[in-house]
């Protein structure tokens, strides 16, 4: 964790300006909001994901050597964009959306990433570009996670539990259907989450 705090005790011997702190640039504007980046490390123990500050960025996301600080794109924004508007009706500007999140849902390898957009699942794997929509249901999809293998995709509608097969012969299943409005599947009703 010392680590990661780094490049900001560097930063920390600049003397602090009245433009540092009322910059009409948001990226550039000090954040005194107390609540700082929340890193993503990586499996390689030695980089972590962070979105940029500066909201314009494409991608957002980066990749950044705990060491030295140097950051890098975490993808290839353009090409991930390129695949989501191969796919059939994903509008320019959708496609841009997918493809410049703040954070992704990663799979078990770090290999691809599964994205919840307009009440659908989205799923993309780098190096292949292989986009895939896995659900176009008017209702909408929460609590989508990744099975341990990274092959499966699973999330609830309408209080049901359902898993998705990512293979090429992709299969939706349902794994309960007695929900109703007191039986949640998959969701947590009066219990805390902690």
């Amino acid at each position: 964790m010392f680590l990661a705090l780094v490049p900001s005790i560097r930063a920390q011997n600049k003397r602090l300006t009245m433009d540092d702190i009322f910059d009409p640039d948001p990226a550039k504007r000090v954040n005194f909001s107390g609540t700082p980046a929340s890193p993503r490390w990586l499996k390689d123990g030695e980089h972590y994901i962070v979105a940029s500050k500066d909201r314009n960025a494409f991608p957002r996301l980066l990749k950044v050597n705990a060491v030295t600080g140097q950051s890098e794109p975490f993808y290839d924004a353009a090409k991930m964009q390129a695949a989501f508007l191969a796919m059939p009706g994903t509008s320019k500007d959708d496609a841009h959306r997918l493809a410049n999140q703040t954070s992704y849902e990663f799979n078990p390898s770090e290999t691809g990433v599964l994205i919840n957009f307009a009440n659908d699942l989205f799923y993309y794997e780098f190096g292949s570009d292989r986009t895939i929509r896995l659900t176009a249901n008017p209702d909408e999809e929460v609590g989508e996670g990744f099975s341990p293998d990274g092959r499966m995709v699973s999330f609830v509608r309408g209080n049901n539990l359902y898993v998705e097969d990512l293979s090429m012969e992709r299969r939706e299943r349902a794994l309960t259907r007695d929900a109703d409005a007191k039986i949640l599947n998959g969701r947590l009703d009066w219990v805390y989450q902690e």
